[in-house]
C-alpha cells in the first residue's frame, strides 16, 4: 500500500523514499503522471 501513502502525501522526496523502500517501478508511474 506504499502507492496509497505516495498519493496521500504527493511530495516528490515522500514518493521517492517510498519508491527506494517499496517498488521503485511505482515512482516511475507517478513521475509519468505529474503527481507534484
Amino acid at each position: 500500500m506504499s502507492h496509497f501513502f505516495a498519493m496521500r502525501f504527493p511530495k516528490k522526496r515522500v514518493v521517492l523514499k517510498i519508491s527506494q523502500r517499496s517498488d521503485g517501478e511505482m515512482i516511475k508511474l507517478f513521475e509519468d503522471e505529474g503527481f507534484e
